[in-house]
């Protein structure tokens, strides 16, 4: 999360004990950026960096796009906190 936020793409590769950052990756559109430690090989991970580093202006705009989403979504978030907050006064 902190790459993307500085505009940096980023790879997930989820371990069995991790928790649930690997659903964060699908929620926000990144599951091409995510993987399955025991469902990917290396030459799958080079093969998907492979991609961005020849294309990294795409690569920059996907990260766009993906923080964008994340923005509405904390939005979204914070107004039903804030809406809550005012009906329970």
């Amino acid at each position: 999360m902190i790459a993307l936020r500085n505009g940096t793409p980023t790879f997930y590769v989820r371990q069995p004990t991790d928790t649930c950052r690997g659903q964060m990756y699908r929620d926000f559109a990144a599951d091409d950026w995510f993987f399955e430690i025991d469902e990917t090989s290396g030459d799958q991970l080079w093969s998907r960096l492979q991609t961005i580093v020849r294309d990294p202006s795409k690569a920059k705009a996907k990260v766009k796009s993906i923080m964008a989403g994340i923005e509405t979504r904390q939005k979204r978030m914070v107004d039903a906190v804030r809406a809550s907050c005012r009906s329970a006064l």
